[in-house]
């Protein structure tokens, strides 16, 4: 962790070595300091070692080259490149610590530049160097999949800062408190689009170490706006990218501004445009194409004429210390056109689930008033219920650390605008899921809300169900854990409140079905169909291939699922079978969750086989939360007298018909629970 300051802020250093024992602090700084866990580099002591440190003595920011270097010279494979004037509140989760892959979200909205503010909640700021955007629906589409981890990693801050507020085309300045939805999932920027980071705190990976290098500017803020445009541009010629995520940061003194001079949104359209046009000779190696793009930009006094020189110092620095230089990728950049597919996935993610996302609101629900009108045409009789929610005027949702995934079945999605109002009332975080987005937008172009939705491939049988989970999951969002339901599900939402987030939830325990090598069941009438028995053997079969021939990962989750499956089969039973409308998976179990329910989805095993199987391989039994729920099958759909308050869920309630019975249960049993 590298960190320059002469005005040392103790506090926020010793929270940052607190909540980040795994760093080693290297503070940049003329005083005379000592903390726990840090070595302490006065400047001036480097001024003749390094080459480039020789213009660090105009800039009191460039320093921190300084600091760069050393840590590069003492063996560093990961730089975390911080600041004093920001405080940790709890163990930062950087994805390049520990894993090659990361499961994320990459942009796919048809936009030159990225606003990682509105990613994260705040789409009425803009970072200061980044021009205005055009906010359109397209700006909000991603891919969801398992991904390489970017080579710059950039961690959001809240807090007291300068930005720029977009009102309608007009851009005002402001210094205001910002404050982004720690909840949103990472996201990753592709080929072609820009955004911006600083270096209050962001990760670069031993690839990007030549991407460090603050440039020669009028001020610090210039020249993070700077570094983050050409590093982006030269990454995209070793194959490589950048990407934001949530952190629990918050500034703790005034911030040093990100708020630039007015001309900087002009200059960075002339810097992009011209960084879109360059192009690097093949047959230059990356250093060479480093050097050529530093002296283009000088020729076209895009930067400070010392710059140049600075590039070049810094270049024969990394290369003094043994730096490896990156090989450059020249068939995966070209220029005039995106290519999603160079950010390599893993071969195990098949028909990557497209993504429409809106961060929800921090405050207050959106739309409230328009959404009591939504309950109200459904139950107009409920006048008191709905004039006193819409008066209050605060509707926060109870359950805020749970991600409901509502899948679709069918492509039924305009029941949307009758279960959506009151899912929110208690579910902050919503994914409706199906396999059809183009019937989804339509059924939602004039919705109240903008929700966020989930597309997967076509899938039957009920692999929809559970392939949703999978995807959601992936999404990475900072929950606790996934609570998966049905769109005819009626969920007790008031049940879940203080229900257990690190258990399994299931309603019943699964039945054996398959013992000691045979069927209980085999006169089960969906057992002899496709999703039944050949998905099942053939999930098995590829199962035992990778349990040989996958990687370490695959090969301990399946060993383990195999284990946990005989331990809960008494050692006799390998498949289960059990009705499986709501499931919940905590975020413990979520990385094998993915793995499996991924192998399951290839072969369509059937919902009903697969979520109690994939379950009984996850967990004991024994430490499963056993849920309450009522399924009226046949003649019995429409009794509802049944229902009873303390249930976790009834299914199925179609609300995309409302007849008269259903009606009055929905409208003077159900809906008056909900505001108890």
């Amino acid at each position: 962790m590298v960190i320059a300051s002469n005005d040392i802020q103790s506090d926020n250093i010793k929270s940052l070595i607190v909540y980040n024992p795994q760093w080693k602090l290297l503070l940049v700084t003329e005083q005379n300091v000592r903390f726990r866990n840090t070595i302490v580099v006065n400047p001036k002591d480097y001024y003749h070692f390094f080459k480039s440190a020789h213009y660090s003595n105009n800039k009191d920011y460039m320093r921190k080259n300084i600091g760069y270097l050393v840590a590069i010279a003492r063996g560093a494979n990961v730089i975390y490149d911080a600041t004093d004037s920001v405080r940790a509140t709890a163990p930062q989760h950087w994805h390049s610590i520990k894993w090659k892959t990361m499961h994320a979200v990459l942009f796919a909205g048809n936009t030159d530049y990225f606003n990682p503010y509105a990613h994260f909640g705040q789409s009425e700021f803009l970072p200061s160097g980044l021009p205005n955007l055009n906010q359109e629906e397209e700006y909000n589409k991603y891919l969801a999949s398992v991904w390489r981890i970017p080579a710059i990693q950039h961690g959001m801050v809240s807090g007291v800062q300068n930005v720029r507020m977009t009102q309608g085309t007009q851009l005002q300045s402001a210094e205001t408190t910002v404050i982004f939805n720690s909840r949103s999932p990472p996201v990753l920027i592709p080929l072609n689009v820009y955004s911006q980071f600083n270096s209050d705190n962001t990760i670069f990976i031993y690839r990007a170490f030549w991407a460090l290098l603050l440039p020669k500017t009028d001020s610090i803020a210039d020249a993070e706006v700077i570094r983050s445009f050409i590093a982006q541009r030269l990454l995209w010629e070793i194959d490589g990218y950048i990407g934001f995520h949530a952190t629990s940061l918050h500034y703790h003194r005034k911030n040093k501004g990100m708020n630039i001079k007015s001309s900087s949104q002009d200059f960075t359209v002339k810097l992009v445009n011209f960084l879109r046009g360059w192009v690097c000779p093949e047959s230059y190696s990356f250093f060479t194409c480093v050097e050529f793009l530093s002296f283009s930009l000088q020729k076209y006094e895009l930067w400070h004429f010392d710059n140049y020189d600075i590039v070049r110092a810094w270049v024969e620095d990394l290369k003094t210390l043994g730096y490896t230089e990156p090989q450059r990728r020249l068939n995966r950049y070209r220029s005039p056109s995106r290519r999603f597919s160079d950010i390599s996935k893993s071969p195990a993610i098949f028909n990557q689930p497209a993504l429409l996302y809106y961060a929800p609101q921090e405050t207050k629900l959106s739309h409230l008033s328009t959404q009591v009108e939504s309950l109200r045409t459904m139950c107009p009789n409920q006048t008191e219920i709905l004039t006193k929610l819409e008066k209050n005027k605060v509707a926060q949702p109870r359950i805020k650390n749970i991600m409901l995934v509502v899948a679709f079945n069918t492509p039924f999605t305009k029941v949307i605008k009758k279960i959506h109002p009151i899912h929110s009332l208690y579910f902050k975080h919503i994914v409706y899921c199906s396999n059809n987005s183009i019937k989804f937008e339509k059924d939602t172009e004039n919705f109240y809300a903008r929700v966020t939705y989930l597309r997967t491939y076509i899938g039957d049988y009920g692999a929809l169900h559970y392939l949703c989970l999978n995807r959601a999951m992936l999404l990475s969002f900072d929950v606790d854990g996934y609570l998966l339901t049905g769109d005819d599900v009626l969920l007790n939402s008031w049940e879940f409140v203080n229900a257990p987030t690190d258990k399994i939830w299931f309603q019943i325990p699964p039945m054996y079905f398959y013992y000691n090598g045979s069927p209980i069941q085999d006169k089960w009438s969906w057992w002899n169909r496709p999703m039944g028995k050949r998905a099942y053997h053939g999930m098995w079969e590829d199962m035992t291939k990778l349990l040989l021939t996958g990687n370490p990962w695959e090969r301990e989750v399946f060993k383990n699922f195999r284990r946990m499956l005989q331990k809960n089969g008494h050692g006799k039973a390998d498949l289960f079978r059990a009705v499986a409308d709501v499931v919940y998976i905590p975020r413990r179990l979520k990385r094998p969750a993915i793995t499996l329910t991924e192998i399951f989805a290839r072969h369509q095993v059937m919902v009903e086989l697969a979520l109690p199987t994939i379950l009984g391989g996850l967990d004991n039994f024994k430490n499963f939360y056993r849920l309450r729920g009522l399924n009226l099958w046949h003649q019995s759909r429409s009794n509802f007298s049944r229902y009873k308050p303390g249930l976790h869920f009834m299914h199925p309630v179609k609300l995309s018909k409302v007849e008269n019975k259903k009606k009055t249960f929905v409208c003077s049993r159900y809906l008056p629970l909900l505001f108890q």
